[in-house]
């Protein structure tokens, strides 16, 4: 009697300490690794490029990652053209504040006027490309900007007579700055080997009477210590003995949370995502596929699931694009332009 007393009070504990309440945390983590480009110049010898400008600030710096810029024509060939700022019109809106008494009669009416600016931006860039496409991209867009509110039309209207030359500087600035930034972003996304830091979430459980509040908390400090030894350049196949422990204690943790309630799906859910994701970010997109799948048979938060498999089919599509295997190697970028 004592004995199937003691084995129900055990059963019963066992049962209860796996019933505790689940909260999952959002953890963020950071990992390094160097985006591959969707038009690959795979001939290492002849990844170079020029820039040709109307704009000198804007040509010195654009810069293609992994590839050499040369003074004369390269393998891709850049012109952009910009003809800065036009402006289209000033206009004064106006707006009111009017205050009644509790009869409704008008007691005072407050008016205040703003300058609003509208203009347009001129520009383009063309890209040569001797081993593949060329393209062009037009760069003018319509915008506006509004100036401070004043309490008379006068002085509203007053706001770019005063100040046409300092607002013109800085629109044509901010559309120099944009331009180098959207030509860059271009170029590398088509051609480049640009470094990328991903900054992405880990659920973590955080309810501390949960058995596995220890074990989820040294598996993320381990996590954040194993993927912040993560570099662009350096392979991360001597990094793959640390992961597997990693690994094994989230799959160690499923077994235990078998029922359907949602509590178990959570935690199970943890255990899949973080697999999985750990998976991609060591470029082994087969596994991430296998583990994503298995976040979406769990029924809880399918989506992840299914962004996990897009990402890891475009991953695997991209290492065959680019003839390699990992987002983990040497780029060299040089500059042949600059004088030494």
């Amino acid at each position: 009697m004592k004995v199937s007393y003691l084995l129900s009070l055990l059963f019963f504990i066992s049962v209860s300490s796996y019933a505790q309440k689940v909260d999952l945390d959002k953890e963020y983590i950071k990992i390094k690794y160097t985006n591959l480009p969707t038009e690959p110049i795979l001939d290492a010898a002849i990844r170079t490029y020029s820039v040709t400008a109307n704009n000198q600030e804007v040509a010195d710096n654009i810069k293609i990652h992994g590839f050499e810029k040369m003074k004369a024509e390269g393998t891709i060939n850049i012109d952009i053209k910009t003809e800065g700022v036009i402006i289209d019109n000033v206009e004064i809106n106006k707006r009111e504040i009017v205050k009644k008494d509790k009869k409704g009669k008008v007691i005072s009416v407050k008016k205040f006027y703003k300058p609003v600016i509208s203009y347009h931006t001129v520009g383009s860039f063309s890209v040569q490309n001797t081993s593949g496409k060329p393209f062009t991209s037009n760069q003018g867009r319509k915008k506006y900007h509004a100036g401070k509110e004043y309490t008379s039309y006068s002085s509203a209207s007053q706001y770019y007579k005063n100040n046409s030359e300092v607002l013109k500087d800085k629109f044509n600035t901010q559309f120099v700055l944009d331009l180098k930034n959207t030509i860059n972003k271009a170029l590398n996304k088509r051609y480049g080997y640009a470094p990328y830091v991903a900054n992405d979430v880990f659920w973590i459980l955080d309810s501390k009477k949960n058995p596995e509040y220890d074990g989820h908390k040294k598996a993320l400090a381990d996590m954040k210590m194993l993927l912040a030894k993560i570099t662009y350049e350096e392979p991360i196949e001597g990094l793959k003995p640390e992961l597997q422990p990693i690994v094994d204690y989230f799959l160690s943790v499923i077994p235990k949370f078998t029922d359907t309630k949602k509590k178990h799906r959570k935690m199970r859910y943890a255990s899949y995502l973080s697999i999985s994701k750990l998976y991609y970010y060591f470029d082994m997109p087969d596994k991430t596929i296998e583990y994503a799948t298995k976040l979406i048979e769990n029924d809880y938060d399918k989506s992840d699931g299914k962004k996990l498999i897009k990402k890891a089919e475009k991953l695997k599509k991209m290492f065959e694009l680019n003839k390699v295997k990992s987002r983990h190697f040497e780029v060299v970028t040089t500059d042949a332009t600059v004088q030494n």
